[in-house]
């Protein structure tokens, strides 16, 4: 069964909520009103309620079919009166219930199975199971919107427009602003015709344009207002930025600003960004290998699977200047127990059948002062029919595919990557206007544990 939160695609991740509960914890009590404008899946309002706020002092607005839903079922109104309409057959289904959980859940079975895409394999798959047994997978989500409804029983929602309450509002009262990152955001998100039509005469709110003039707005009003801006503060105020959190090291960091910074004075709460360090990153009890490392005959390989933040710390230490990198799969190769080498895979082609070889989108080491070439090991290794076997163990559960190959591109600035030489096998080479060379390369996996990597390496070396 689906969770609710895999409809509506953002949420407020953990140290944000937790720094939010300090805060609103020492809020309530000179402010115990909090109004919620774009409240999503009601995130916020969770976290209020955590933080003490009473559910009749919380008032929450949206525009979105998704949260109005959520409100609606929340508060007690009729999920009928929404402005929306169902194609036949599903408006025959929907009026067949008589509860609003029943039409809640069916509505949001029904969002689930238009966001499915008909051209990835696998969500085709759950699309169809969905689809045949939509009377029991309704049942078992009206089972969880009763749990949740209980939950957020007597707070107040409303359809309405963010900019309405960008306003003053009385003494007791503060405003939580998470407005959507980009303009369309919803549209994408909630595009579910033709099967449901959602009409709402509300133009969503445009980051780029509205963001910055709307803070300045609020900003000179004698109302709190507590607002979520994400990867720069450029155009605001520094002494409002009350919380940051890094998520890539030197590139994406998540803020939270207050228009009266002075609510904080004296309340022990921390105002500095939350800085990733190798801490925070490594993901692993162990160290980087020393520049002076030396690979013998007993030199033991091995392979872990880690978080994109984990992989793309050591990306960052090891190659600079790099934007970000999406993958599927992250993963650390260690030497001895010591990080060597970090890299990025993608799978869909394989999973979807259309390829039977896994593609590598990124692969860096820690320099090694006595092996120049190091990086040929990383991608002995990453080729070879002991990698295949570590990947089939993750991924082959009740998955039908062939991974019988390994595919990447490089950049060079040569016609040719002679590090790759006897390892891969060039499929198709371009001329890039800058002068480099962009390569395609390939090879079926290469018969060897991870021993022979190896003693195949040093036997080069010789």
């Amino acid at each position: 069964m689906f969770q609710i939160n895999k409809i509506f695609l953002g949420n407020t991740p953990g140290p944000q909520r937790k720094w939010l509960c300090a805060f609103l914890k020492h809020a309530v009590k000179t402010r115990p009103k909090v109004v919620i404008p774009c409240c999503g899946q009601f995130a916020l309002a969770s976290i209020a309620l955590e933080a003490g706020y009473e559910p009749q002092n919380i008032r929450a607005s949206d525009i979105s079919l998704f949260s109005s839903v959520l409100g609606y079922l929340y508060t007690g109104k009729s999920i009928s009166s929404l402005p929306v309409q169902l194609l036949a057959p599903y408006d025959a289904i929907y009026e067949g219930y008589r509860t609003d959980l029943d039409r809640a859940a069916f509505l949001f079975c029904l969002m689930k199975i238009k966001q499915f895409r008909e051209k990835v394999y696998f969500e085709k798959m759950y699309k169809r199971e969905i689809a045949e047994n939509l009377g029991d997978y309704t049942r078992k989500m009206a089972e969880r919107l009763e749990k949740m409804r209980a939950k957020y029983a007597g707070i107040h929602y409303e359809m309405a427009d963010l900019r309405n309450d960008l306003r003053e509002h009385d003494d007791d009262t503060i405003v939580l602003v998470n407005p959507p990152a980009y303009r369309g955001g919803y549209e994408k998100m909630f595009n579910f015709e033709p099967e449901i039509t959602w009409t709402v005469d509300v133009d969503e709110f445009d980051w780029k344009d509205e963001y910055v003039p709307l803070y300045e707005k609020v900003r000179a009003l004698s109302t709190p207002f507590v607002w979520y801006r994400y990867q720069n503060t450029t155009g605001l105020p520094k002494e409002d930025v009350v919380f940051g959190k890094e998520y890539f090291p030197g590139q994406r960091v998540n803020y939270w600003l207050l228009t009266k910074p002075e609510m904080l004075r004296g309340s022990g709460i921390s105002t500095k960004t939350v800085q990733n360090t190798p801490k925070d990153y490594k993901g692993v009890s162990a160290s980087i290998v020393e520049p002076n490392y030396e690979i013998t005959p007993d030199t033991k390989i091995s392979f872990k699977e880690v978080t994109q933040e984990v992989s793309l710390y050591y990306r960052d230490l090891w190659a600079h200047k790099l934007g970000n990198t999406k993958a599927e799969g992250y993963y650390l190769m260690l030497l001895d127990g010591k990080v060597f080498g970090t890299f990025g895979m993608h799978y869909q082609a394989m999973k979807t059948l259309k390829e039977d070889k896994c593609f590598e989108c990124f692969g860096f080491n820690a320099p090694l002062i006595l092996y120049p070439n190091a990086n040929r090991l990383l991608m002995m290794a990453i080729t070879s029919t002991a990698f295949r076997d570590f990947i089939n163990a993750r991924y082959r559960r009740n998955r039908i595919y062939d991974l019988n190959g390994f595919k990447t591109t490089c950049l060079s600035k040569y016609r040719k990557v002679k590090l790759n030489n006897g390892l891969l096998t060039m499929t198709k080479r371009e001329k890039l206007p800058n002068g480099m060379y962009k390569i395609m390369y390939e090879t079926p996996f290469h018969e060897r544990d991870l021993w022979k990597v190896v003693e195949d390496y040093l036997r080069e070396l010789e």
